[in-house]
């Protein structure tokens, strides 16, 4: 073969070797936009069970009694036992013979004499961070025992207080919501769950083709308010069952507000969605991990206006029959 004709099969080759580089290249993103897809998916159904289940992860029972008793922080003590070591050192350090000779003696004493002196201000400086750690546990363990105290002998003031101390409500806060809570004049105990439906609730709506493809749509408005009320039925009840497993409460008012158009001015403004009396003793009878959030509130005293097609409307809350403590 002449040269023209190696030279034309060294450029088929390399086109080949293009080609093929391509087709490497092509299947290597197909793969990752696959496997993006489904993680994509996955991370979605995920987050819908997540919103839609807060009332089937429950957080243990708080024992006053035994907070009331929890012992007493220790008082921390400094350490000077390598100082005392270092210091020993420098008072009986002995110079030998080339030291001497060089004129080394006293820089050598000095240097000891430093360590020595930075090993004590190493501990008191230790000592000073655990001390003022100590001082807060302290204040907290005071307090917190005084709390408990109050909870037990049926305190109302201090029900809000405990609530603050140990309440347990960073996963229904972290997605966006708020709590408050309150007691009124009659003694009933409010818990009132702010929701913001277009923060919590996704308006696209995610799942894989047969193709293995991303599918990206609209949410369909009914769904989209069917996820809305099991959140907001779900929060309502998991933030209900934390605070009778934190305080020496008999029932709640729990109310989930959001905001929504009032008929009479047009305006958005703050209204109740779904508002329930829930008494202790009905709430401990249900298995909240195996019902429906929001068929759930048809064993309690409830007022809840729902329509799949137009989502919630503006309710009033319901009489409390008897005070809560």
């Amino acid at each position: 073969m002449g040269w023209r004709g190696t030279l034309r099969s060294l450029e088929a080759a390399s086109r080949r070797a293009a080609r093929d580089a391509e087709r490497r290249h092509k299947a290597h993103l197909r793969e990752l936009e696959l496997i993006e897809a489904e993680e994509t998916v996955l991370a979605y159904e995920e987050y819908l069970e997540k919103i839609t289940t807060l009332h089937c992860d429950l957080e243990a029972d708080v024992d006053w009694e035994e907070l009331e008793n929890a012992d007493e922080p220790l008082a921390p003590t400094i350490d000077l036992s390598q100082f005392e070591t270092a210091n020993q050192n420098a008072d009986n350090y002995k110079p030998n013979i080339l030291v001497q000779l060089l004129g080394l003696t006293n820089q050598r004493s000095a240097k000891l004499r430093k360590k020595a002196a930075d090993l004590k201000a190493s501990a008191e400086a230790k000592y000073r961070n655990e001390l003022e750690c100590y001082e807060k546990d302290y204040s907290d363990w005071q307090s917190l025992r005084q709390i408990a105290r109050r909870i037990k002998e049926g305190d109302p003031k201090s029900f809000l207080s405990g609530l603050e101390k140990v309440g347990t409500f960073g996963e229904i806060e972290g997605l966006g919501a708020s709590l408050e809570f309150r007691i009124d004049e009659q003694n009933t105990f409010h818990v009132e769950l702010d929701v913001h439906s277009d923060d919590i609730i996704p308006d696209t709506k995610y799942s894989l083709l047969k193709s293995g493809r991303l599918s990206e749509k609209n949410m369909p408005k009914g769904e989209f308010n069917s996820l809305y009320q099991d959140y907001v039925c779900s929060a309502l009840l998991r933030a209900t069952h934390e605070v009778f497993g934190l305080l020496p409460v008999k029932n709640v008012i729990a109310t989930a507000q959001d905001m929504l158009v009032n008929s009479a001015t047009g305006h958005l403004e703050k209204q109740p969605l779904v508002s329930a009396f829930i008494p202790r003793e009905t709430l401990e009878t249900i298995k909240l991990e195996s019902v429906d959030p929001s068929d759930c509130f048809k064993n309690f005293v409830h007022t809840m206006k729902f329509k799949k097609t137009q989502g919630f409307e503006p309710v009033e809350r319901p009489n409390a029959p008897e005070p809560s403590f």
